[in-house]
C-alpha cells in the first residue's frame, strides 16, 4: 500500500505537527514555546501513510537498507516504498542553537541490587546563541524474562546554556530505573547486562554498558 506525501523538514522554528485525534499525543498536545525551543513528544511521522511510531519499541521496526537476505527480515515490520523511519526522533528539539555531548562516564561497570550507578556527560553549547536542552537517559535491559524496548526514557533535565558553556550533567541509576512488571510479584529488577544511553533526543544518544548483579 503506498504511504502517500512525504512530509518535509523545515529548517527553522516553530516546528508544529498534525496529530491524529484517536492518538494519545493528540489528546494532550500542547504547542511549547520558551527561549527558542520545542519538543517533540512522540517520533513524528516522516509519510502521511505512517502508523504512529514510537521509541519505545521491541525490534520489530525494519531500520536496514535491504542488502541482507530477504530470510533476515521476513518478520520485521517495514513498508515496500519508503523507510520506516520517523522524520524526527523522540524528544528532538528543533532550536537555533547546537550541542554536543561528550565523555560519558560510569562511576562502576557492576552495580548490586542495593547500589546506585552515576551517570555523567559532558554537554557543551557550539552554536551562536543562548539556548536550552533536555539531556535525556533511556535504559535498555539486554535481556530479560519477558522482552524488553530497546530504549526507554528514564530521566531528563532540562538545561539553560549560554553560547559556548559546557556543563557537566549527573544522573543516578538504581534497580527502581531497571524494574518492570512480573506477573502476581509487582515491579522487580532482573540480574544482567543492561545499556545507558544519553543525548539530545531517542536516536542521537551515546552509550555504555554496566551489569546489575544479585
Amino acid at each position: 500500500m503506498p504511504t502517500g506525501r512525504k512530509f518535509s523538514a523545515p529548517t527553522n522554528p516553530p516546528l508544529i505537527w498534525p496529530i491524529p485525534p484517536l492518538s494519545k499525543t493528540g489528546a494532550s498536545l500542547t504547542l511549547r514555546r520558551k527561549s527558542n525551543n520545542e519538543i517533540t513528544h512522540k517520533s513524528q511521522l516522516a509519510h502521511a501513510g505512517h502508523f504512529l511510531c514510537s521509541y519505545k519499541h521491541t525490534g520489530r521496526p525494519y531500520q536496514g537498507n535491504y542488502t541482507e537476505p530477504a530470510s533476515d527480515r521476513i518478520y520485521l515490520s517495514k513498508y515496500r516504498d519508503v523507510k520506516t523511519d520517523a522524520l524526527y526522533p523522540f524528544g528532538f528539539w528543533l532550536s537555533y542553537t547546537t550541542f554536543s555531548y561528550a565523555d560519558i562516564r560510569l562511576s562502576k561497570s557492576k552495580i548490586g541490587m542495593n547500589e546506585t550507578l552515576i551517570v555523567t556527560v559532558g554537554v557543551i553549547n557550539t552554536g551562536k546563541y543562548a539556548g536550552e536542552e533536555v539531556v535525556q537517559r533511556y535504559i535498555r535491559d539486554l535481556v530479560g524474562s519477558i522482552t524488553r524496548p530497546v530504549k526507554e526514557l528514564k530521566g531528563f533535565q532540562k538545561l539553560s546554556f549560554q553560547p559556548g558553556e559546557k556543563k557537566t550533567v549527573t544522573f543516578t541509576v538504581c534497580k527502581n530505573d531497571l524494574a518492570f512488571w512480573h506477573e502476581g510479584q509487582g515491579f522487580v529488577a532482573e540480574p544482567g547486562l543492561f545499556k545507558v544511553f544519553v543525548g539530545g533526543n531517542s536516536w542521537d544518544v551515546g552509550e555504555m554498558g554496566f551489569e546489575l548483579g544479585k
